[in-house]
């Protein structure tokens, strides 16, 4: 079976943090999704994200990611590590997250969770920051047959 294909758009936009960006930043991703046991999911996903010179310039990203239902069905855990790779000269950084989803309608899902650089840790740098993301399907109805099921509820 094949797996499920996305594509993502993205900004980041500057919070005043040490892992923080000094500027906006805007990626695009393609994510593969496959589903295990009914409950898994494995998602490896690639993308290049625009950058400006004092956030290191551009660069390419790449990772696996899972997320697991907590017995919910608007809620999951999830977490995944990626790479980003300069398009000019610098260190690749690695990073991990952890974090949930929360389903608000059949469309729209917010995600709280953390993230560190792991690379820095070799250096005493454990920073740890707050991720925060908002996400809207604009899907295409004729592409994909899902059965209709009710709004879910946020218990």
């Amino acid at each position: 079976m094949w797996p499920a294909v996305a594509v993502q758009v993205s900004a980041g936009a500057p919070t005043g943090g040490d892992l923080s960006q000094e500027d906006w930043v805007w990626g695009a991703d393609l994510l593969l999704t496959r589903s295990f046991a009914n409950r898994l999911r494995i998602h490896v996903n690639g993308g290049y994200v625009v950058a400006s010179e004092a956030d290191d310039n551009d660069f390419w990203r790449g990772g696996v990611a899972f997320d697991i239902p907590m017995g919910f069905t608007s809620r999951l855990i999830m977490g995944d590590v990626y790479t980003e790779v300069p398009v000019d000269t610098g260190p690749t950084r690695v990073w991990a997250e952890l974090g949930t989803r929360i389903q608000i309608t059949n469309l729209t899902v917010i995600d709280v969770g953390l993230s560190t650089r792991l690379d820095e840790w070799n250096d005493g740098a454990a920073n740890v920051s707050l991720v925060v993301g908002f996400s809207h399907v604009f899907g295409i109805g004729g592409l994909v047959r899902v059965p209709e099921y009710p709004d879910p509820r946020i218990r």
